[in-house]
């Protein structure tokens, strides 16, 4: 979106016309809605009108009173999660409670500058104007309440400021993703060493490289539904731990948190009557898997596959259990004839380590998934072993997360 559509948009965006294009897109479509819309006003700004309604209705899960956000396609989908926004910025502030202030580096169009502003004083810096624009307006629109927030189109050198908090989102994906850390803009070896702030906060991807992150930081990992959205780097005058993961559940309004240091799990292979556990993948990134499986007394499958093996069912959302019904090497000839009598009508299929896609099994399988007349909905799980491939058939014992 260019500055000129921009400053176009935030002349309309109060008035009814964003909600009518809404609307029609979810109504008509948007051919018909933009055929109406260019009547109105010109080419390019009912471009921009129709972006922004769009990605209204596509990201509706994604944003709290989306209706009111402005968003463009690629900035809304590298945006944080509302969910998780509003709670970093409210744990920052408890981390930080003497702390006033906070510098931004890398605001997008404010996914987290709206929720930093109802905590901190917000100085904001985004280097593409359009961009700065809309997390103005965002954050005037979503947290009117705050006293000072300010978004500068500008970059913004990290070495020359100070203050108490600096929370920086490197750009990771121009020209495709950077999954290096020092190919991070900036890189992020050099946000390791500023002392101009007492605290500095990092957004990186999930997949970070450990090794890469220096002592001092705590590394927090965050999921939101199974699903791992990102990491957060902190560096702060008191650290807490090494390591946390977080999880946002269905069933929970406030994440689950697990910390500590990294524990690694003893194996212990499954057992027919016990409990197969497929681990949340903050969880493992976060290396706390031995912390959760001490309690169930849990132990890894194999040394390299992060199914867990278990006397007792897990009944948090940090892993869905499974009760084993059967494990055996993999051989698909006995495999048709276990499923066969197994009573099931359907089942679903999880794999680690192992080259079957779901397609792969189901073309195995054959005739056998056919055949299957039964009532219950059972698991199908397939580990790579030591020097073979096993299976598993079990039931779950909890809902998806």
């Amino acid at each position: 979106m260019t500055v000129e559509q921009t400053q176009a948009l935030l002349e309309l965006c109060h008035g009814p016309l964003l909600e009518e294009v809404r609307r029609g897109l979810a109504q008509d479509g948007p051919l018909k809605t933009r055929d109406s819309l260019q009547n109105q006003v010109s080419a390019e700004t009912a471009r921009a009108l129709l972006d922004v309604a769009e990605c209204q209705l596509r990201f509706a899960e994604k944003f709290e009173q989306v209706e009111r956000w402005l968003l463009t396609r690629e900035a809304a989908e590298q945006a944080t999660r509302s969910t998780i926004a509003a709670w970093r910025a409210t744990y920052l502030k408890l981390r930080c409670p003497n702390s006033s202030q906070l510098t931004e580096i890398g605001t997008g169009i404010g996914g987290d500058s709206v929720y930093l502003a109802r905590q901190f004083s917000l100085q904001g810096y985004e280097r593409d104007p359009s961009r700065a624009l809309l997390a103005q307006q965002n954050i005037c629109t979503l947290s009117p309440e705050t006293t000072f927030a300010q978004v500068s189109a500008e970059s913004a050198n990290a070495s020359e400021l100070s203050g108490d908090i600096l929370f920086v989102d490197p750009a990771r994906r121009q020209g495709g993703r950077k999954f290096h850390p020092e190919d991070w803009e900036p890189p992020l070896s050099s946000l390791m060493s500023l002392d101009g702030f007492r605290t500095v906060v990092i957004k990186a991807a999930p997949g970070i490289q450990l090794e890469a992150v220096p002592d001092g930081f705590e590394v927090h990992f965050l999921s939101h539904q199974g699903d791992l959205k990102e990491a957060m780097l902190l560096r702060i005058d008191s650290p807490e731990s090494t390591r946390h993961a977080w999880l946002w559940s269905k069933e929970q309004s406030h994440p689950l948190h697990l910390q500590g240091e990294p524990m690694s799990a003893s194996v212990r292979p499954p057992k027919v009557g016990e409990y197969l556990l497929n681990p949340e993948p903050a969880l493992l990134r976060s290396g706390l898997l031995g912390q959760f499986c001490s309690p169930l007394g849990a132990g890894v499958v194999h040394p390299k596959i992060a199914y867990l093996s278990s006397p007792l069912p897990n009944d948090t959302p940090w892993a869905d259990s499974f009760r084993i019904l059967d494990v055996a090497p993999l051989k698909w000839k006995q495999l048709n004839h276990a499923l066969a009598g197994a009573g099931w009508g359907d089942f679903e299929y999880l794999g680690r380590g192992v080259p079957f896609s779901q397609a792969d099994v189901l073309a195995k399988l054959g005739k056998t998934k056919r055949k299957m007349v039964g009532t219950k909905r059972g698991s199908l799980i397939i580990y790579r072993d030591v020097d073979d491939y096993r299976v598993v058939l079990a039931e779950r014992v909890n809902p998806l997360r």
